[in-house]
């Protein structure tokens, strides 16, 4: 279980293509509230796209190392 979490992405490297995430602990139910367009989605993407980069390597039998 991920009690933690937060996010910085600055792929671009441009200032206006900067997203960026507080750390924010996470309990087994979680409830995500942001007007339309704040990054909800976004940030549930990023949580689904690292719990699979991680269930990837544990197939292969490779542990996780942060």
């Amino acid at each position: 279980m991920i009690s933690s979490y937060y996010y910085k992405d600055n792929y671009k490297g441009k200032q206006s293509d900067e997203w960026e995430f507080e750390e924010t602990a996470l309990n087994n139910v979680n409830l995500i509230v942001g007007a339309s367009g704040s990054g909800k989605t976004r940030y549930l993407n990023t949580i689904f796209n690292l719990s699979s980069f991680i269930a990837r390597g544990q197939e292969r039998g490779e542990p996780f190392r942060p």
